[in-house]
């Protein structure tokens, strides 16, 4: 009988090495679910102790008023007579919460610290499903302890739900496509539609299909329909745009004007573009040739050499390339004298890509080192490494920016190999860390085929990752924001996890270890990985439970990464109290900064008349008959100009009542790209700092009652502010003692 007959050395090799991968098999059944088990529980109290703490803050004011108008119209109506519609899903879901639980900080998040305890099992799956089960223990401990992972679960947002869903596209896809098998289709299409309704950067999941693109057994039909495929789920991204859009306008009231405005050099320049052929291009961001001018400067030879020795490799590469089958021998040509040409010019980003596609197509072993396409990739690494040691020595940039300008396009360094990777620095520098994608990648390429040269999960992870990079590269201007890549940060993690999850098994292989021995051989890894970077540390992940309003934390880790914002908590909501229950029937309330800071004022004082920031902020706006603008979420009229600040402030006085102002000191003092520096100088004068009426427990928020400044008359159509202009005014209110405190209180 076929079952009497014994395993092949094939068969043998391929259960041993099933075996070694599986660093929990031969131990008992139940360490596996009580380890993960564990893992879930650890990773709910990061997201879970304290959550409603404190108060709200940026984005999560969108939230509040959404949930607002759910609760009391059933649909997402804002009292400005706008609607709110944005990952509609998520928003009712929200809303469910507060309709239970009462409208708290708590409830409110609640939903997004679900998703992230939720992530970690799926994470696991996702693991093992695409790499190994040694890549899956590791993934679900990264993302238990990932401080960006429990920031975001921490915040009223939808950006966890995306990862959870998109997690388990991937494994739907990789089932349905790459193992061909039915359902898993349908599920991925299901899961792929609803992540788009989500958030915009989930239309990046289309690009899936395009991994499979160069992969030999793949017929030029079924290339096509693959490629028809991403095009649909294209399409469904501008169709469901266009709805969304339909169903807020049909919420608005009709006497609303909605306009989209141009109020910058770059969005004119784009208005008028879009006037020209292939307006329907992108504007996107191409690689910088900075670096290589100051090269240049620095020594010509320094840049002829390389540009040489890259004109040399393609040479070569041309001349053996007719040695190669057709289909080869134009990938590789076009792969190496790419690698060589992007290294010449100090474009490292895209020669680690193209390096990690070489190696997952033509260089499985050593041996493929030593062909032309394998010493261009040695090249092309020898003439980075130069760059970075020139860049060091020559160009005074310091060691962490000579490394980490070389891959700035695509910018990883941004969101993450500078940021959330920031461990051994200060210590090893830099290059330690910034190598470990790279490596991690150029590992999982080595598993990126079958034995039989298909697609393998590796593969999935390396080009979505790598597409999406791309992707986020070429739109850096509008998605410059971390939180944006976050739906990529499991294949980003995977890429650091492969470094430690291969020493580990390659350890245990060497040494035979089983049982015991081999967890214990692929666990230590996995902790020194967790334990040398700053984003993974447990106490850090901790220290994110334990935050009061003063705390500083890493701005990029955090929901919103300008600084403004995103390195303390800031404390809206006592100061906007103070107002509400201090405010006279003819007083007005104006607030200071972007259209998210106005929502949470109106949201904690009922009220909000003004707002102000520069125009470039707010790209949708209402319009009334009068042409005035006004901020479509909150209502408040936008206050564009210096000048009509102070006829604001005269305004409101002549109908005798107070212009409150609400703001922190960053408004005034950092924010130049929210409040131009004339407009910095003129928020001073109206909110000194001696007429604060009460100052936030972030020690930064205030509210003022605004004073008119004494305008000298210059010139005909000139006015500047007096240098006495206080002196003049009507003498401010009492101010408070800065000290914070959990209730603040007005000054006696």
């Amino acid at each position: 009988m076929a079952s009497d007959v014994p395993p092949s050395k094939q068969q043998t090799e391929q259960t041993a090495s099933a075996e070694m991968l599986d660093p929990s098999r031969g131990l008992p059944g139940w360490v596996a679910p009580v380890a993960m088990l564990l893992l879930v529980v650890v990773g709910a109290l990061l997201r879970f102790v304290n959550l409603g703490e404190l108060t709200f803050q940026v984005d999560e004011g969108y939230q509040l008023l959404g949930v607002k108008g759910i609760l009391e119209h059933g649909v997402p109506k804002l009292e400005s007579g706008h609607a709110y519609t944005r990952a509609p899903l998520f928003l009712y879901l929200e809303a469910a919460c507060a309709q239970i639980l009462g409208l708290t900080p708590f409830s409110m998040r609640l939903p997004a610290a679900v998703f992230g305890v939720l992530c970690i099992p799926i994470a696991f799956w996702f693991g093992r499903t695409l790499v190994n089960p040694a890549m899956s223990w590791a993934l679900a401990v990264l993302i238990t302890f990932s401080q960006w992972h429990v920031e975001l679960s921490r915040y009223a947002r939808f950006y966890t739900l995306l990862v959870g869903v998109f997690m388990l596209a991937m494994i739907a896809f990789y089932h349905g496509y790459m193992l061909r098998k039915h359902w898993p289709k349908v599920a991925f299409w299901v899961l792929a539609l609803v992540a788009i309704t989500i958030h915009d950067t989930a239309v990046s999941i289309g690009l899936v299909f395009l991994v499979l693109l160069p992969y030999r057994d793949q017929t030029w039909t079924r290339r096509a329909l693959l490629v028809v495929q991403s095009g649909v789920l294209g399409a469904w991204w501008v169709f469901y745009r266009k709805a969304l859009g339909a169903w807020t306008k049909s919420l608005s009231d009709a006497s609303l004007n909605i306009v989209h405005t141009t109020n910058t050099e770059a969005q004119d320049a784009a208005a008028e573009a879009s006037k020209k052929p292939l307006s329907f291009l992108p504007d996107v961001k191409l690689p910088s040739m900075e670096n290589t001018v100051e090269a240049w400067q620095l020594s010509p030879l320094y840049v002829a050499v390389p540009i040489g020795i890259a004109a040399v490799g393609f040479l070569v590469m041309l001349l053996s390339a007719r040695k190669l089958p057709k289909p080869d021998a134009i990938g590789q040509l076009l792969v190496g004298a790419a690698m060589l040409l992007f290294a010449g010019i100090h474009q490292g980003a895209i020669v680690v890509m193209l390096a990690v596609t070489a190696a997952a197509w033509w260089v499985r072993t050593r041996r493929d080192l030593w062909s032309p396409l394998g010493l261009a990739m040695l090249g092309s690494a020898a003439m980075l490494a130069v760059h970075a040691a020139v860049n060091v020595k020559f160009l005074s940039y310091g060691y962490a920016r000579g490394v980490v300008w070389l891959f700035r396009y695509p910018d990883w360094s941004r969101y993450s190999l500078e940021h959330l990777w920031r461990g051994w620095y200060g210590v090893f520098g830099l290059l330690p860390v910034l190598a470990l994608l790279p490596v991690g990648l150029l590992l999982l390429a080595r598993q990126s085929r079958d034995e039989e040269g298909r697609p393998a999960g590796p593969w999935l992870i390396i080009g979505l990752l790598l597409l999406g990079l791309c992707l986020g590269g070429l739109a850096e201007g509008q998605f410059n924001e971390t939180r944006y890549f976050f739906h990529l940060s499991p294949m980003i993690y995977a890429a650091y996890a492969a470094v430690f999850v291969g020493f580990g098994l390659w350890i245990a292989g060497l040494w035979k270890l089983k049982s015991w021995g081999r967890v214990i051989a692929v666990a230590l890894p996995i902790a020194v990985g967790v334990g040398a970077v700053e984003d993974f540390r447990p106490n850090t992940a901790w220290g994110v439970t334990q935050r009061d309003y003063t705390d500083v934390r890493n701005h990029v880790r955090g929901v919103f990464n300008w600084r403004a914002f995103a390195d303390f908590h800031e404390d809206v909501e006592s100061v906007s109290v103070y107002v509400r229950d201090n405010m006279g029937p003819n007083d007005k309330v104006l607030s200071v900064g972007p259209p998210h800071r106005g929502t949470l004022v109106h949201h904690f004082i009922g009220q909000i008349d003004y707002i102000v920031a520069r125009p470039m902020v707010f790209t949708l706006k209402l319009e009334d008959e009068e042409g005035r603008w006004y901020e479509p979420n909150n209502g408040a009229q936008i206050v564009a100009t210096p000048e009509r600040l102070l006829e604001v402030i005269a305004e409101v006085n002549a109908q005798g009542g107070k212009l409150w102002v609400v703001s922190n000191d960053r408004m005034t003092t950092e924010l130049a790209n929210l409040v131009d520096l004339d407009y910095a100088e003129v928020l001073e004068l109206i909110t000194p700092r001696d007429a604060h009426a009460v100052r936030g427990r972030d020690e930064s928020s205030f509210a003022a009652v605004a004073v008119l400044p004494v305008i000298e008359k210059t010139g005909e159509d000139e006015a500047v502010l007096a240098d006495d202009a206080l002196e003049d005014t009507e003498a401010p209110a009492e101010p408070v003692e800065e000290a914070p405190s959990p209730s603040p209180q007005p000054a006696p």
